[in-house]
C-alpha cells in the first residue's frame, strides 16, 4: 500500500470523525440543556461563513474583515430568530422526531441555497481572494472536480490559469484518486457486467 495513500485516507477519515464529534456534542448539548433537537445549527454556522466571505468581497482591507467577523453573526442570529420564533416554537408540544424532521428540512434548504449557478465573476472574484493570501498566508482548497475542470467550470481560462499558478506556487497538491473511498466497493458504470 501507497504511504501517500494511506496518509490521505487517515487525514479523511481524522476530519471525518471531528465534523462528526462537532455534529453530535452540537446536538447533545442543544438537546440536553435546552430540550431542542436541532438538526440545523451547522447549516447556519455554514451560512454564517458565508455571510464573512460575501462582506468581505464588498468591503475591503482589514477593517473590512473586522466588520464582516462582526455582521454575520447578527445576520445568522436574525435569521435563527425567524426560524424559532416561525416555525419551531409551533412543534415544541409535538415528539422530537418532529423537530428533527423540520430541522432537517431546513439543513437541505439552506445547502440547495448553495448550489445556484456561479456568477460569471466567480474566476475573479477567487482570483482576488487568492491574490490578497498569496505569500501572505496559508490556504487551504478542497475540490471535488479536478483543477483541470476548473476553467470550464468557473467559465475564464485566463484567471483560473493565474489562480493555480499563485496556489500552486508554493502549494503541494494531494489528489486522493480518480474513485472515492466510499464507493471503492460498487462498480463504475463501464465495469457493469453485461449478460
Amino acid at each position: 500500500m501507497d504511504l501517500s495513500f494511506l496518509t490521505v485516507q487517515v487525514l479523511s477519515a481524522l476530519r471525518q470523525a471531528a465534523f462528526l464529534f462537532l455534529i453530535s456534542s452540537g446536538l447533545t448539548l442543544i438537546f440536553g440543556v435546552l430540550n431542542i433537537l436541532n438538526f440545523a445549527h451547522g447549516a447556519l454556522y455554514m451560512l454564517g461563513a458565508y455571510f464573512v466571505y460575501a462582506l468581505t468581497l464588498h468591503l475591503t482591507g482589514p477593517a473590512g474583515f473586522l466588520i464582516a467577523i462582526l455582521a454575520a453573526p447578527l445576520g445568522v442570529a436574525l435569521i435563527a430568530t425567524a426560524i424559532e420564533t416561525g416555525l419551531l416554537r409551533r412543534i415544541y408540544a409535538q415528539e422530537e422526531i418532529y423537530q428533527l424532521l423540520l430541522t432537517y428540512a431546513l439543513v437541505l434548504i439552506i445547502d440547495d441555497l448553495g448550489m445556484r449557478k456561479l456568477p460569471a465573476t466567480a474566476a475573479e472574484d477567487l482570483l482576488e481572494l487568492v491574490m490578497r493570501r498569496y505569500e501572505r498566508a496559508s490556504t487551504l482548497l478542497t475540490s471535488n472536480r479536478p483543477v483541470d475542470d476548473w476553467g470550464k467550470l468557473l467559465g475564464d481560462t485566463a484567471a483560473v490559469a493565474a489562480l493555480l499558478d499563485r496556489l500552486l506556487h508554493h502549494g503541494h497538491l494531494l489528489k486522493c484518486g480518480p474513485r472515492s473511498w466510499r464507493m471503492r466497493h460498487h462498480a463504475l458504470p463501464a465495469e457493469v457486467p453485461t449478460r
